[in-house]
């Protein structure tokens, strides 16, 4: 699939962490039941990558570390950053 910008710069990508199942990501504000298994978030997060050359600005929100387990979100937030660092 490709994406036809027109009219703009680029996009901005904003990542919801409460998308992700709270089995796999705890620690979020508002979790959603029967959300995103870890599979599925790596495959979605691979599938932005792929259009790194349209992304200009990227943000990763609803992290909430009072409700995290064993680091659970922390970690999954953190590898998701690094792919796009790395990516982007």
């Amino acid at each position: 699939m490709k994406l036809l910008i027109i009219g703009t710069n680029g996009v901005h990508i904003s990542f919801d962490l409460d998308l992700i199942d709270p089995t796999v990501a705890p620690g979020v504000s508002v979790p959603a039941p029967n959300g995103l298994s870890l599979a599925q978030t790596y495959e979605l997060i691979d599938e932005i990558v792929k259009y790194h050359s349209i992304i200009k600005s990227a943000d990763l929100v609803e992290f909430n570390p009072v409700l995290d387990k064993n680091h659970m979100t922390e970690n999954l937030a953190k590898d998701i950053l690094k792919k796009w660092i790395e990516e982007f």
